[in-house]
């Protein structure tokens, strides 16, 4: 055992609306384990039921037994398992008791925060869009004052805190998921997209857009003539306190 802004492409896209983020449901909460290959695992209540877990993994569901299982990592790989904490302590190194932890809440400290692009991608789009993207994905970088108030509040992770081009639904303490809000509506195509915000440490946060764009019937065509037939975006944000 051991230790964003986004009404430029939404306007260009004539986007549909987004679904309803995923609310949190009575279920029981996940138990994590993290493991390192011959140093055994650090097991922890994780605070997240099934259902969110699977949202936050871009799984459709969670396996119908969830509730039965654990979420393990084994060197940066992470799948359900069967496994007992205990278990898959023994089986990883460790002396096969891995007691669960229970952490309370992270408060976000005061001060200045950074926000940079750790990663982005865009495949299936067209031109103009993979030109769009990246200038629309680094304009959400920034440097400014927040005061927390002592809850995390992903709309601060912004240029512009009052915009409402994204709305927040609070899933668990320190954990949202974002719906886009689209200002125009479109028969051409379906727009599909889902973010996620969590507070990992007083000082640190992260974030992830996922988008996609296409169409079905008549108009997939269309699209698949203009390179727009299943057009992905993703990008990955970091956020920090950079001075405190």
């Amino acid at each position: 055992m051991r230790q964003f802004s986004l009404a430029v492409l939404l306007a260009m896209l004539c986007a549909l609306p987004f679904p309803q983020p995923i609310l949190a449901q009575s279920m029981q909460d996940v138990t994590t384990v993290a493991c390192t290959s011959g140093s055994g695992c650090r097991c922890a209540l994780s605070g997240i039921s099934a259902v969110n877990m699977a949202w936050l993994l871009n799984q459709q569901e969670p396996p119908a037994n969830a509730d039965k299982l654990i979420l393990l990592s084994v060197d940066g790989v992470t799948r359900w398992s069967a496994l007992s904490p205990d278990r898959a302590d023994a089986d990883h190194g460790g002396d096969g008791v891995c007691p669960i932890e229970v952490f309370l809440p992270v408060e976000p400290e005061d001060g200045t925060w950074t926000g940079k692009v750790r990663a982005q991608d865009f495949s299936g789009c067209a031109p103009q869009v993979a030109e769009l993207v990246p200038g629309v994905v680094a304009g959400m970088t920034f440097s400014r004052q927040i005061a927390w108030n002592r809850r995390f509040d992903p709309a601060q992770l912004s240029a512009d805190p009052a915009s409402k081009v994204v709305s927040w639904s609070e899933l668990h303490p320190n954990l949202f998921a974002g719906k886009l809000n689209s200002p125009v509506k479109s028969d051409v195509l379906n727009v599909s997209g889902a973010l996620s915000a969590r507070l990992t440490a007083p000082d640190r946060a992260t974030a992830t857009l996922r988008l996609r764009i296409g169409s079905s019937g008549k108009n997939a065509a269309t699209l698949a003539a203009l390179g727009m037939a299943d057009c992905r975006v993703t990008a990955i944000y970091d956020f920090e306190n950079t001075n405190p």
